[in-house]
């Protein structure tokens, strides 16, 4: 889900995910400003959680993602920047990678199916 504001410009992410051993969701609040938007081709927005789960205070990293035009199509980019330690760039990573590999099917016009981590 995400909120804008009046000003179109901030938003609130919220993503839902089932908790280990648990079986209980729990809702994870981050919320991004966007910094840059230049459509089509570049969007920068900070990035971080509200919890304590992860060492990333919302707004203390940012996201910036590039799409580069190329004969096949287009080649996006996605850099995340001022991660806080090894395991926090290592856990981005993992859940980044989980994701655009799942936006890419869709973009394909497949299903990803369900999600595993939710």
């Amino acid at each position: 889900m995400a909120v804008l504001d009046g000003q179109g410009r901030r938003v609130q992410l919220r993503a839902r995910r089932r908790l280990p051993n648990a079986g209980q969701w729990r809702e994870r609040r981050r919320g991004p400003l966007f910094v840059e938007i230049d459509p089509p081709r570049r969007l920068v927005f900070t990035w971080g959680w509200a919890t304590g789960e992860m060492p990333v205070p919302p707004g203390s990293s940012t996201v910036e993602i590039t799409l580069e035009p190329v004969p096949e199509g287009t080649l996006p980019r996605l850099v995340h920047r001022d991660l806080p330690s090894p395991e926090a760039c290592a856990a981005h990573e993992e859940g980044w990678t989980h994701y655009t590999g799942r936006l890419a099917v869709v973009a394909a016009g497949g299903d990803p199916g369900p999600d595993p981590l939710l």
